[in-house]
């Protein structure tokens, strides 16, 4: 079993990208991220995705209800934070 079982990160200065070809619908919850969103978009198409962000958890609704790649099946998500992005899960463990 994977620990991050429908995505994965890379970054780029005080951005995001969470890649997931395991498309899970209209909403996808996150645990662990330590700095403030600002704003959440799906790359490609630029539509902005609607989220709440509580000090343990990011929800992300509103997304479109299939992957948005029909070629690849696999879509990513740009987070742009108000500083560098860090995410600690399970013992303090930073994966971001």
């Amino acid at each position: 079993m994977e620990w991050l079982n429908h995505g994965s990160w890379t970054m780029k200065g005080q951005a995001a990208y969470y890649w997931t070809g395991r498309w899970v619908g209209s909403e996808i919850a996150l645990g662990g991220l330590k700095t403030r969103v600002k704003r959440i978009s799906v790359l490609g198409t630029g539509a902005e995705v609607a989220f709440e962000q509580s000090s343990n958890r990011l929800v992300m609704r509103g997304l479109p209800g299939s992957c948005p790649d029909d070629i690849l099946g696999y879509a990513v998500l740009k987070l742009e934070f108000e500083k560098r992005p860090r995410q600690a899960l399970g013992a303090g463990c930073v994966i971001i």
